[in-house]
């Protein structure tokens, strides 16, 4: 609604929501980094430049975007249901 609103006034109202994230404070045994990225179809975490390059493109590069959540996980959401078993 609030894109609704303020697109005739240039603004735009984006969101970007990310999956996991590979960082010095997530401490994770090897054994459960590879579980979690097993899970992801692009087959890593994302990395701290990979988030930035999604903020820049959601606030700057994408013109003709408003309303949207850009979801940067590798695919991790859509595998749980698009990937058989």
């Amino acid at each position: 609604m609030l894109a609704a609103m303020l697109a005739p006034h240039g603004i735009r109202c984006n969101a970007v929501a990310l999956g996991s994230v590979a960082t010095q404070e997530l401490k994770l045994t090897s054994a459960e980094r590879h579980a979690l990225e097993s899970s992801i179809p692009l087959g890593r975490m994302a990395t701290a430049e990979d988030a930035a390059r999604a903020f820049y493109a959601a606030s700057v590069e994408i013109t003709h975007f408003t309303g949207q959540v850009m979801v940067v996980d590798g695919g991790q959401e859509i595998s749980r249901w698009a990937l058989p078993s």
